[in-house]
C-alpha cells in the first residue's frame, strides 16, 4: 500500500514502515467511470465511500458510491445516468503461511440513478451525491421480456437464461459431489411475458433437492459469478466446510485479546481479524409467527380437471398433542393420530408444543386435546396452496403444479425456520465472508465482571451461514457488516419410522 496517495481512501492503519497494524488495509487500485461517449475517469480522489451488498436471495449485487466534488466532475464529465464503473480493489489477503499476501478485487456495475444530491451554505463550493449501482445482468434483465418453453431440469433452464439474455458464462452448480442436486429433470413448464430475471426466480421456485429444501440462485463479489445452491447443500459440513478467520483461528467472538501479540504482526492480524467489533442480535423466539408461516405443516389442495376431482394432503411434521386422560399422541406426516402412551417432554420432541396453554386460566386439561386438534386443522396454522390442474401432461413430463404439490408442502417449513434467530455482526473487512459462508461465532455470558472467564453463551453461540454480505470501504477502513442465519433451526423434524415405532429419546428422534 503507498500512504502517499492523497485521497480519503488511503489506509491510515499502517506504522511507519508501512506495514498494517489492522487486517482491513486497501487501496482503490482502478476505480474508473465510463460515460455514455467511452470517456473514462478515475474517480477515487471523488469516493467518500464505496458500499457493495451481496446475499443468498438474489443474483444481483448492489453498490453505493458517496462522491464529494469540488471539481465540477458532475458537470464536465456529463453524468446522465448511462455511466458503468469500474473497480479495482487491492486488499490484505490470506494471512496462512506466515506472510501478508495482498490479492485483488474487482467487479464492474452499471449505474442505476443519482438519488441524492447536496449542497450547503457552508460549503458552497462543494456538492456531495450518491450513486446507485447494479450488476450488468439486472440492468440488461430490465431491457428484455421473454417468453418461451422449458422442458428437463429447471437449473439448466437457469443456466441457458444467463447466457443466452444476460452474457452470464460463469456458472456454478453446487451440489454435483454430494448429489444435493435438484432432483426434478422431467420439467415441462412456459414462461411467458416476463424479464429473464423473473423467469429465473420462477424456475428457481422449482428447483427442490433430495431432502426437498429450496435452491438459492445467487452471486458474490470473489467468485464473479452465479451459484446455484441447494439449502442442505449450504448447511452440510462437507460440500461447505466452515470458514476460518485464520489457521489457527476457527471462530468470531467478542472477548479481551491478548496483549502480548505485537502490533503489526501476523499474530496480531490473526486475532483481529476474528475479532466481532459490533452484533445486534433478533432472536425472536416468535413461534407463534413460525407456525402461521407453515413451519408447522402444510396443506396443499389441488382440483384436477381432468378427474373432476378434488384432492388434499396434508403435510406435518412430527407434532405431540396429550388427550384427555394426559396421554402424549403423535400425528404422523399423514396427520394420522399415534398414542405413545405416558411419555415425558424429554422423551418427545414435541416441536411446536403447544401444550403450555393448559396454563391458561379458561383452560382445563381435558379441553386441551380437542383444541390442540382445532389448532392442526387450522387453515391459518397449516398454509394452503391451490394449484390447478394437478398435472396436465402425460408420460415422462410434471408440470410445476405437479412438483410444487409434491415439495412445497415441506420446503415452507424450512422458509417459516430459516430466520428464528439472526444476527447483525461487523468484522474487519475479509471478501471471502461471502453470502453462503458458514461461520462460527462465541458470545460470552453475561456474569459478574470480576470472573476472570464468563464461558460461552451456547444459546446464541454456534455455526451460522451468512445471508447477507455487505463490504462497506470508507475512511481507509474496510470492514464487513454480516446478517447470518442459525443453522440449527431449519431443519424440518424427522418423520416417523415406516413401521410406526417411536423412539425411545429425543436424541434418536431429532438425528
Amino acid at each position: 500500500m503507498d500512504p502517499s496517495i492523497p485521497n480519503s481512501n488511503t489506509s491510515r492503519n499502517l506504522d511507519a514502515d508501512g506495514k498494517p497494524l489492522y487486517p482491513s488495509v486497501y487501496e482503490f487500485d482502478v476505480f474508473e467511470m465510463i460515460n455514455k461517449n467511452g470517456d473514462k475517469k478515475n474517480i477515487s480522489n471523488l469516493v467518500t465511500s464505496f458500499v457493495i451488498a451481496e446475499e443468498i436471495f438474489s443474483p444481483v449485487l448492489t453498490a453505493k458510491i458517496r462522491i464529494r466534488d469540488n471539481d465540477n466532475f458532475f458537470e464536465s464529465f456529463g453524468l446522465d445516468g448511462q455511466e458503468i464503473v469500474r473497480v479495482r480493489i487491492k486488499y490484505l489477503g490470506s494471512l496462512d503461511g506466515g506472510e501478508m499476501a495482498y490479492e485483488y478485487l474487482e467487479h464492474e456495475f452499471v449505474v442505476k440513478d443519482y438519488p441524492l444530491f447536496e449542497k450547503t451554505k457552508e460549503s458552497i463550493n462543494v456538492q456531495e451525491y450518491e450513486i446507485n449501482l447494479i450488476s450488468p445482468v439486472a440492468y440488461l434483465s430490465r431491457l428484455q421480456q421473454m417468453s418461451r418453453g422449458v422442458e428437463g431440469n429447471p437449473i439448466e433452464a437457469i443456466r441457458f437464461i444467463f447466457e443466452r439474455y444476460l452474457a452470464t458464462s460463469k456458472f456454478d452448480y453446487r451440489g454435483d459431489e454430494n448429489g444435493y442436486l435438484c432432483k426434478t429433470d422431467n420439467l415441462k413448464a412456459v414462461i411467458t411475458q416476463r424479464t429473464p430475471l423473473q423467469a429465473i426466480e420462477y424456475l428457481r421456485s422449482l428447483c427442490f433437492d433430495k431432502e426437498n429444501s429450496p435452491f438459492f440462485v445467487y452471486a458474490t463479489l470473489v467468485d464473479g459469478g452465479i451459484i446455484a445452491r441447494s439449502w442442505f447443500d449450504i448447511i452440510d459440513n462437507l460440500s461447505n466446510p466452515l470458514y476460518k478467520p485464520a489457521e489457527d483461528e476457527d471462530s468470531y467472538r467478542i472477548k479481551p485479546f491478548s496483549e502480548e501479540a505485537k502490533p503489526g504482526t501476523i499474530e496480531s492480524l490473526k486475532e483481529l481479524r476474528s475479532k466481532i467489533i459490533s452484533l445486534s442480535s433478533n432472536i425472536k423466539l416468535d413461534k407463534l409467527s413460525q407456525a402461521v408461516a407453515g413451519g408447522m405443516g402444510s396443506v396443499t389442495e389441488v382440483i384436477d380437471l381432468e378427474k373432476r376431482s378434488y384432492d388434499e394432503e396434508r403435510v406435518f411434521p412430527i407434532t405431540a398433542t396429550i388427550d384427555d386422560k394426559g396421554a402424549y399422541r403423535i400425528r404422523d406426516e399423514n396427520n394420522i393420530s399415534r398414542g405413545i402412551g405416558f411419555a415425558t417432554r424429554s422423551q418427545v420432541d414435541l416441536g411446536f408444543d403447544f401444550s403450555f396453554l393448559k396454563n391458561l386460566d379458561f383452560m382445563s386439561i381435558a379441553d386441551l386435546a380437542p383444541v390442540l386438534d382445532n389448532v392442526l386443522d387450522d387453515p391459518r396454522m397449516s398454509q394452503r396452496v391451490h394449484y390447478l390442474p394437478i398435472d396436465p401432461h402425460f408420460g415422462e413430463w410434471i408440470s410445476p403444479a405437479h412438483l410444487k404439490r409434491e415439495a412445497l408442502p415441506k420446503a415452507r417449513k424450512y422458509f417459516a425456520n430459516m430466520e428464528t434467530q439472526t444476527h447483525e455482526i461487523g468484522v474487519y473487512g475479509d471478501p471471502n465472508l461471502k453470502a453462503g459462508t458458514k461461520i462460527k461465532i462465541e458470545i460470552p455470558k453475561a456474569v459478574d465482571t470480576n470472573e476472570d472467564d464468563p464461558g460461552i453463551d451456547e444459546t446464541i453461540s454456534g455455526f451460522y451461514i451468512v445471508s447477507t454480505s455487505i463490504h462497506t470501504f470508507e475512511n481507509g477502513v474496510y470492514t464487513n457488516r454480516l446478517r447470518i442465519i442459525n443453522d440449527r433451526n431449519v431443519i424440518p423434524p424427522p418423520q416417523l419410522p415406516d413401521d410406526g415405532s417411536i423412539p425411545i429419546s429425543t436424541n434418536q428422534l431429532l438425528t
